[in-house]
């Protein structure tokens, strides 16, 4: 998996990497613009493209002025080099500086944003603002960020980060440069991956250029999950397995009116891979029955239920499961039960409401529990605000991992991870076309079927999340669009993703 690190552990590798292996800064930057530049010619060609470069003080800013050099060396001549607080350069940045007007390249000085200097333009570099963004972007810098994005300039190249995103946790400062691409150098920022970075970042490289990955020896916690690790994931089928070889999941009904949504996550239980699945409730479940494929059990099961389950059989909660009188109780049982535990939607609500009681009943289970909340979700179990949980999303899923005693699955653009005191894993796939009602019961009914086939729960879930995310990838590129799915197709699409998988591994 791919490191993903905080602001401080990149200046730290920065700096490491400048004063113990002796790579000069000058070095290191020109690298960085050789790199930006690669990819801005891999889009615009053509050196008569009309463009703009905009530099800030910092090391950015340098960044962007090795970038014009560059440019200019390679017959790039239809641009303009910008300078926003250009009193107080850092010190790489204003030698940058003066490489460039050494070479006869022009800096031009603007009090504010001028929408008229960019009229023609067909690309900009964003060397703004870098990863050390601590506050609000606000005055001069907060007018040209909103300038620049109410260009809708068809490419616009973030160096190391867009300018107003903050590199830790993926929350806008205030506001963001909207970048069509990002690239960033040594290892990737935890804030590219995941919340506001979804409408800022575009499409994310990272290249190495000659920084550490990391400090020698530094403990790192916070990881990528990619295709290679879903490949490994992917648990084993064996040529003597039987149906009870890959696990009995059940999912519970709550109410007739929302019984769908078990329905959904049954089907997509199978699509999994799960050797049995089971709809229970105790009501009748006749009408929900003859809606569903035939291979999906159906029954009203007694008050000796959940004390009859094995260790070996996993049981969703939360899809359809509503909030009637009652539900605490049997929320009890079932984590008084021996089998595995997904839960989600109206459980974790139901949760939220006794946290106290549910955190010592999570506490003392020896076996699995995965719960997948949205951030509003998430808030009602944190006791905060959405807005809270979306301005730190990392924070959020260790909170809750802690506080509960379980794996959470923090839903939304870059989907987060996290166990007890454990690292944190992102899983970046997926699109919009998963903005419908219906596809976290999806989520939930794959996870159901995949923590039943292994013991390495961390590693399976995050496999569902990139099944569950990829299935809707695969949809939307064979409909050419991502606005009108419904979520029962996407369980279909599973079949392609496991295929995917399985090429690599066979």
């Amino acid at each position: 998996m791919k490191a993903l690190l905080t602001a401080a552990q990149s200046r730290a590798a920065d700096r490491y990497t400048i004063d113990s292996l002796h790579q000069p800064s000058r070095k290191l930057m020109e690298a960085a613009a050789e790199a930006v530049y690669q990819s801005l010619r891999a889009q615009t060609p053509d050196p008569k493209t009309p463009g703009a470069i905009v530099a800030g003080p910092g090391n950015n800013g340098g960044d962007a002025f090795a970038l014009a050099r560059i440019l200019k060396r390679e017959g790039y001549s239809q641009f303009h080099l910008y300078l926003i607080g250009g009193a107080s350069m850092s010190p790489d940045a204003a030698e940058q500086r003066s490489l460039w007007e050494k070479d006869g390249g022009e800096v031009r000085e603007l009090p504010a944003f001028e929408r008229a200097v960019f009229e023609g333009v067909r690309w900009i570099v964003d060397g703004l603002l870098g990863t050390g963004l601590s506050r609000p972007v606000e005055g001069e810098w907060a007018s040209w960020i909103d300038g620049i994005n109410a260009l809708h300039v068809p490419h616009v190249f973030a160096i190391d980060i867009p300018s107003g995103l903050n590199a830790d946790t993926g929350a806008v400062m205030g506001r963001a440069i909207r970048a069509t691409h990002t690239v960033t150098f040594g290892s990737l920022k935890r804030g590219l991956v995941t919340g506001d970075a979804g409408d800022c970042v575009g499409k994310l490289s990272c290249r190495s250029i000659g920084i550490v990955p990391g400090m020698p020896g530094e403990k790192l916690d916070c990881f990528l999950f990619g295709k290679s690790d879903a490949e490994q994931a992917l648990p084993m089928r064996s040529a003597s397995g039987h149906k009870g070889s890959y696990g009995h999941v059940y999912l519970w009904v709550g109410t007739e009116a929302t019984e769908g949504a078990a329905g959904l996550a049954a089907i997509a239980a199978y699509r999994a891979g799960s050797g049995l699945v089971s709809l229970v409730a105790d009501h009748s479940l006749a009408s929900l029955r003859s809606r569903l494929p035939v291979e999906l059990m159906a029954k009203e099961i007694g008050s000796d239920f959940f004390s009859a389950l094995q260790r070996s059989d996993t049981l969703v909660i939360g899809p359809g499961l509503g909030t009637a009188k009652g539900t605490w109780k049997k929320i009890q049982e079932a984590m008084q039960s021996p089998a595995r535990l997904v839960l989600d939607a109206d459980a974790l609500n139901v949760i939220a409401a006794n946290a106290p009681e549910a955190c010592e009943l999570l506490s003392s289970r020896k076996i699995s529990t995965v719960c997948t909340p949205h951030p509003k979700e998430a808030a009602r179990l944190l006791g905060l605000d959405v807005a809270a949980v979306n301005r730190d999303r990392y924070q959020a899923v260790r909170a809750l991992a802690d506080r509960y005693h379980a794996l959470f699955v923090l839903k939304g653009w870059g989907t987060l991870l996290s166990r007890p005191q454990g690292p944190t894993w992102v899983v970046q796939r997926g699109n919009s076309a998963l903005s419908k009602g219906g596809t976290g019961d999806l989520l939930s009914g794959i996870l159901g079927a995949l923590v039943g086939q292994g013991e390495d729960t961390l590693s399976l879930s995050a496999l569902a999340v990139y099944a569950h995310g990829r299935s809707a990838e695969l949809w939307s590129e064979e409909k050419g669009t991502e606005r009108s799915a419904l979520a029962s197709e996407f369980a279909n699409k599973l079949t392609a993703v496991w295929a995917e998988l399985e090429r690599k591994t066979s």
